[in-house]
C-alpha cells in the first residue's frame, strides 16, 4: 500500500515536471526494508524445528502446487504384533 502511494505521487510529479528524486529514494529505501523483512521471515521458517512426521524420516512430495504426505502401509507380514 505504501508503494501504491509513492508510485501515485511520482506519476503525479512527473506528469506535472516536477522532480521524483526524493520518492525514488524513499521508494528504493521502502523495498529493501521489504526484502529484508522477507529475507528474515523466510530464514526463520527454515531454522523451525522438523515436524514429528519429518522426524521419522518421512518426506513430502510436490504435486502441482501442493506438498502431499509420502505414506505407506506394511503388509500383515510386517506388522509388529503387541507392543
Amino acid at each position: 500500500m505504501t508503494i501504491d502511494s509513492l508510485n501515485n505521487l511520482r506519476n503525479k510529479l512527473i506528469a506535472d515536471g516536477k522532480s521524483t528524486d526524493t520518492v525514488d529514494d524513499i521508494l528504493v529505501k521502502v523495498a529493501k526494508a521489504l526484502i529484508k523483512k522477507f529475507k528474515a521471515k523466510y530464514e526463520e521458517v527454515l531454522m523451525m524445528e522438523k515436524s514429528l512426521f519429518e522426524q521419522m524420516d518421512s518426506r513430502y512430495e510436490k504435486q502441482s502446487d501442493y506438498l502431499i504426505l509420502c505414506l505407506t502401509t506394511l503388509s500383515k507380514k510386517e506388522q509388529p504384533v503387541g507392543i
